[in-house]
């Protein structure tokens, strides 16, 4: 049962003022201050790295859902959901204003190394593991963040139980990639199969190496 503290609401560009925008980010610049994927997307510069969070939840309100948490209506987490049929970056619009000039910011290396390098690899290991199409055909969660003074309250649980009785009625699964090996058993607890290998995909950056590991719920 979801603590009644917790309110999930989906939000739209439109509606968010300028103050909780950067709320958003810095729900998500929080969740992940310690994570060596964001470090090394973000060639370990603070300030791409903000600007890389929100950039993803820009993307995400544009091309696909993106819902809050609140706790004692306070802001305190969030989640980028992409419906079947939809994904991260697929339309133009997702990119402007974030993604699109982060990208034309980044030295010649480190963006060969983001899209010649890790995308494509990326990309072929959700297929391998998930199987071609599966990953277009299912609600994919891009990201989920909880502030950190506010995590073990069951507010990641709340962000995704929320979009479970969706899958459910489209008959499609829940899925999801992590790069923190702590998520591993946690994802597994709230119903996620590992697919491919457990030891997930070695990728590697000069900043040093990390791992990816792919979930998804069974279909109903």
């Amino acid at each position: 049962m979801t603590d009644s503290k917790i309110q999930i609401r989906r939000v739209f560009e439109d509606s968010l003022t300028e103050r909780e925008k950067e709320e958003i980010t810095d729900i998500f610049a929080d969740s992940f201050k310690n994570d060596v994927f964001f470090r090394i997307a973000s060639d370990g510069k603070p300030d791409i790295y903000r600007r890389m969070h929100h950039s993803a939840w820009l993307a995400a309100i544009r091309g696909g859902q993106l819902y809050v948490a609140t706790y004692d209506e306070v802001l305190a987490g969030g989640a980028a959901w992409f419906p079947p049929r939809t994904a991260f970056l697929a339309t133009p619009e997702q990119g402007e204003g974030g993604f699109k000039e982060l990208l034309a910011e980044l030295d010649e290396a480190q963006r060969k190394w983001f899209l010649e390098y890790f995308l494509p690899k990326y990309d072929a290991q959700c297929t391998e593991a998930l199987g071609e199409g599966t990953k277009l055909a299912s609600w994919h969660l891009q990201v989920l963040g909880v502030r950190e003074r506010f995590q073990r309250h069951g507010i990641g649980r709340a962000l995704i139980e929320h979009i479970r009785p969706l899958a459910q009625a489209d008959g499609v699964p829940l899925c999801l990639e992590t790069q923190d090996s702590n998520n591993v058993p946690y994802y597994q607890a709230r119903g996620f199969a590992l697919k491919g290998s457990a030891e997930g995909q070695q990728y590697e950056h000069p900043l040093g190496n990390f791992r990816t590991w792919i979930f998804a719920t069974e279909s109903t």
